[in-house]
C-alpha cells in the first residue's frame, strides 16, 4: 500500500518535487505522505513539513524523503535544493543539503533515514550520509556525484519507479 501510493506521486515528474513519509505511519492512521510540488515548495515550507513529520516519527519509523529538482553548488561548496523561491543568494533562499541532516538529527526519533534526490550535484547527500553519528542511520541514493551535473532526462527517477514497480531494469 506504501509503495503503491510512493509511486502515485512520483509519476508526476513535477519540476521542482519534495516529498516525504515515514514507513509506519499508514499503520498509525497519519498522513502518510507529504508533497509539495512547485509554488508549495517554497524554504520555509518544506523547513516547516520536515520539521513536522519528523517530530511526529515513533520509534522504529523509517523516513524516506525524495527531491527531484534542481541542485546548485555554492562559491563556498556547499550544496543546496533549489527550491521554488530560492535565488541567486543561496544561503539565504535555497535549501541547503546539511540543514535537511540538521531536522533530522535535531527532531527524527524514527531509526532509519533514506534520502533520495534526482538533480545536479545530488551525491552530496551520500557525502554528508558518511559524516552522520547520531542514532539515526542514514541511507541515500542520488542521481549524481556531489561534483556532477545530473542528466536532465529523469532517468535516476524512472530507475526507482521500475524498482518500485518490481520491473526488471
Amino acid at each position: 500500500q506504501t509503495m503503491e501510493c510512493v509511486h502515485y506521486r512520483l509519476s508526476f515528474y513535477p519540476r521542482r518535487p519534495f516529498f516525504l513519509t515515514c514507513h509506519n505511519c499508514l499503520s498509525q492512521n497519519k498522513r502518510p505522505i507529504h508533497y509539495l510540488k512547485d509554488s508549495e515548495a517554497t524554504l520555509s515550507r518544506i523547513n516547516q513539513e520536515l520539521e513536522r513529520v519528523v517530530s511526529q516519527a515513533s520509534p522504529g519509523d523509517t523516513l524516506l524523503l525524495y527531491y527531484c529538482g534542481h541542485g546548485v553548488q555554492g562559491k563556498n561548496g556547499n550544496t543546496f535544493f533549489a527550491n521554488y523561491d530560492a535565488d541567486r543568494n543561496l544561503s539565504d533562499t535555497a535549501w541547503g543539503i546539511p540543514s535537511v541532516f540538521h531536522t533530522i538529527n535535531e527532531h527524527f526519533r524514527g531509526s532509519c533515514a533514506l534520502l533520495f534526490a534526482d538533480c545536479c550535484h545530488s551525491g552530496a547527500l551520500g557525502d554528508l550520509v558518511q559524516e552522520q553519528k547520531g542514532a539515526v542511520a542514514f541511507g541515500s541514493l542520488s542521481s549524481t556525484r556531489a561534483e556532477a551535473n545530473s542528466s536532465g532526462n529523469w532517468t535516476f527517477t524512472e530507475a526507482i519507479l521500475l524498482a518500485l514497480q518490481g520491473s526488471p531494469m
